[in-house]
């Protein structure tokens, strides 16, 4: 424990002297593709989210116009673009840093969700903490704080991933404390990213096919006994399984979530327009089922240029992974990219029935200001990555050049 606590001490030394923000690195260029796919995302969810809330007043009444949802995603989009900004300029000792106890300091914000008086609990789950002027979903900053601490996790012990003893356990136990933390709220949806987001980057590190089996065995085991021990778990897996017949009771979201989001057509209803969500048949459709709104409104024209812009952001995020020199940086592309992939595809795959449901916000489209901003940190972090790397390009195309001129 003391040498936990002196690496600690020495890392926080470490960042004082270090200068948290820098300029852009000279010769780095900006990614377009991924930042005009992004601001395309951002364009369509904020019409997608007014149009999901516009006629629901406060505690869900109905009312002919109502904009204050509208204003609040403006208000999260606004902070996060100084997120993005923060991200985009933050110095390569405070990327790593953050890589390193960013994991450890979501522990004590998951632990507030109990607190009396500012913890918050809705639906059944306490995942919330109420600062007064504000709402923070402590599982959103998890998540960032796990990808980042599997990229250093898997760039420092690359060598031995092979070993399970000691190239995978370690990090396992991390992982165990903070998805044990998520099941307590109960937060199922985050556990199973978080596993996702494990396993895909354990694969990619080179460790044994096998040890992948195990931990595809065991998390199915867990999955299994959280359906089975927990009643409302076990009648969400009922209704996902016979929705058109429990559609008045557990299976009501996945059977109108899979009706509305096929009722648009090619072309859909028009924005404001959906008839299915405008009546209040999905209780949560700003958040865990704006795809079946934005299917509905804007139909299959729609969801395909949606589903092209996610496509453009995993195509250069994964472009970018190749042409990384640094392992850490390397493995930090992959997870930044998971994150705003995966998310987006389990969100769909619920809309439309493919899986239970799960309360996973949908990148850049859902309403919500704690998502919003990691969401947009997270993009930061990959255009900082991205003009690293083109930098160092750069300066390595430099002497290359004058070496031809000369000859």
């Amino acid at each position: 424990m003391r040498i936990g606590s002196t690496r600690l001490v020495s890392s926080i030394r470490r960042l004082r002297h270090a200068r948290p923000l820098t300029g852009l690195p000279a010769g780095g260029e900006f990614d377009l593709a991924m930042f005009g796919a992004a601001a395309g995302l951002l364009s369509v969810g904020t019409m997608v989210v007014f149009s999901a809330t516009v006629h629901m007043g406060p505690g869900g009444t109905e009312d002919v116009m109502h904009t204050g949802a509208l204003v609040r995603h403006l208000i999260a989009m606004a902070g996060g673009a100084v997120v993005f900004f923060l991200a985009l300029h933050a110095s390569a000792n405070v990327i790593r840093w953050t890589a390193q106890w960013m994991v450890w300091l979501a522990v004590p914000l998951l632990l507030a969700v109990w607190l009396p008086g500012m913890g918050r609990e809705e639906l059944g789950s306490a995942r919330w903490i109420n600062l007064g002027f504000m709402t923070v979903q402590p599982s959103e900053v998890a998540k960032v704080g796990v990808a980042l601490y599997l990229a250093r996790y898997l760039a420092n012990r690359k060598s031995v991933l092979k070993d399970w003893k000691i190239g995978l356990l370690p990090g396992a136990g991390v992982l165990a404390v903070i998805m044990a933390l998520l099941l307590i709220q109960p937060d199922v949806g985050s556990v199973i990213l978080i596993a996702v987001l494990a396993v895909l980057m354990v694969l990619v590190g080179g460790t044994r096919l096998r040890y992948i089996a195990y931990l595809g065995v065991a998390g199915l085991a867990c999955l299994g006994g959280i359906f089975v021990f927990n009643r409302v778990k076990f009648a969400r897996l009922v209704g996902w399984l016979y929705p058109n017949l429990t559609f008045l009771g557990v299976g009501h979201h996945p059977h109108f979530a899979m009706r509305l989001a096929t009722a648009g057509g090619p072309v859909g209803y028009g924005l404001g327009e959906g008839p299915g969500h405008s009546l209040g048949f999905l209780t949560q459709a700003s958040t865990d089922f704006i795809f079946t709104v934005l299917s509905e409104e804007l139909g299959f024209v729609g969801v395909a240029c949606v589903a092209t812009l996610y496509m453009v952001i995993a195509i250069r995020g994964f472009a970018l992974v190749r042409r990384c020199k640094d392992d850490f940086v390397r493995f930090a592309a992959f997870a930044l990219t998971l994150l705003l992939i995966v998310p987006a595809l389990v969100h769909m795959m619920v809309d439309l029935g493919m899986i239970p449901t799960k309360g996973i916000a949908c990148p850049f489209l859902s309403f919500g200001g704690t998502s919003m901003l990691m969401t947009l940190g997270t993009l930061g972090l990959l255009q900082r990555i991205h003009l690293e790397v083109t930098s160092q390009e750069a300066s390595r195309a430099i002497p290359r050049t004058l070496q031809g001129e000369e000859e």
